[in-house]
């Protein structure tokens, strides 16, 4: 996983299906949050992936897998 918000060349989100939500912004950053962990757990964290530096940055959420949803999102 990672030091949450810190960008590491190690950081890297694990394996995951079913991602709940994946967006670009305006930048150019890939984001990715939750899924399903190998076909029988949930995931509520947060990533964001710099193309430019090609590193992934844990943003928010639990290391711990099936933790009850947390976050949403307010633009």
């Amino acid at each position: 996983m990672g030091n949450k918000g810190i960008a590491n060349p190690l950081n890297n989100p694990s394996p995951r299906m079913e991602t709940a939500a994946s967006w670009t912004d305006d930048i150019g950053n890939l984001w990715l949050f939750g899924g399903i962990w190998y076909g029988v757990s949930r995931l509520n964290d947060l990533w964001k992936y710099n193309i430019a530096t090609n590193q992934w940055t844990w943003m928010k959420g639990d290391s711990t897998i099936n933790a009850n949803g947390q976050y949403g999102m307010l633009e």
